[in-house]
């Protein structure tokens, strides 16, 4: 928008001057006007061509950022399993203490 303004307020110079100048330099004032308005539509051509590839950027970091949270939550229930599974675990292995420990042996007889 701002390389339009300055394209038109150009034009409007140059028109200007046009209106006091000869014909070598009227002609050497429209062949920079014309390589302006090129320089002009080309910048727009790139800036067009920038645009789209932002945004195919912005939509791939979209998907990216979505994939990364399901990545996190994946994460995260995972962890709860295994705090479960560390948990009955531990549960498992002191029971299974109790359940080994050797008996007490009785009392034996005192002989006289």
């Amino acid at each position: 928008m701002k390389r339009m303004a300055v394209a038109a307020a150009t034009a409007v110079v140059v028109i200007g001057l046009l209106s006091g100048c000869g014909a070598k330099e009227r002609e050497q004032l429209r062949n920079q006007v014309a390589t302006l308005e090129q320089q002009l539509s080309q910048a727009n051509s790139t800036l067009a061509a920038r645009e789209s590839e932002v945004a195919q950027l912005q939509s791939q970091a979209q998907s990216i950022q979505a994939e990364r949270d399901e990545a996190v939550s994946h994460v995260e229930r995972l962890k709860g399993e295994l705090d479960s599974a560390r948990s009955e675990l531990t549960k498992l292995k002191a029971k299974a203490k109790t359940a080994v420990k050797p008996a007490a042996k009785p009392a034996q007889k005192k002989t006289k």
